[in-house]
């Protein structure tokens, strides 16, 4: 056997080995995420209106304890580039199985850009889908607001 159809045949055996099966299935919607059946993730949004462009992110976490799904927005950050705005956003959580349920936040997330601790908890047997609604306090008009995802059934 000559030396190029030697590595040849070697490539070809490192390439089989490298393959990967690729995994199909629905495609993520923007502003949603698949995973795992426990962990934490980072959702971010983005809200463009007349007076702005907020932008939210929230560190969510998720774990099982018996058919119940805990899910829990840790903490959040919010910026919004606009003015004039204040600090009364509003950061909602929803979970979703069917039916949904919500929990809602104080009115009173601060937009400044920093990262603040919210812990804010839901509870729903099954949840399939957890869901971050982050409202910005525009101040002046209608306060635009968005929203994240992430499957963690």
């Amino acid at each position: 056997m000559n030396r190029n159809v030697k590595k040849s045949a070697a490539l070809a055996v490192c390439a089989a080995a490298l393959t990967v099966p690729l995994v199909t299935g629905a495609a993520a919607q923007p502003g949603s995420e698949t995973m795992a059946s426990s962990g934490t993730r980072t959702l971010t949004c983005t809200a463009h209106s007349g007076t702005g462009v907020g932008t939210g992110t929230a560190e969510v976490s998720w774990y099982t304890a018996g058919s119940d799904r805990i899910v829990t927005v840790e903490r959040y950050r919010i910026t919004y580039d606009g003015a004039p705005h204040g600090n009364s956003a509003n950061i909602n959580l929803g979970l979703n199985n069917g039916s949904s349920t919500w929990s809602y936040s104080p009115d009173s997330m601060k937009q400044d850009g920093q990262w603040h601790d919210l812990d804010l908890r839901g509870v729903q047997a099954s949840t399939h889908t957890a869901t971050v609604e982050f409202i910005f306090d525009a101040s002046v008009g209608s306060d635009p607001r968005c929203f994240a995802s992430v499957a963690v059934s």
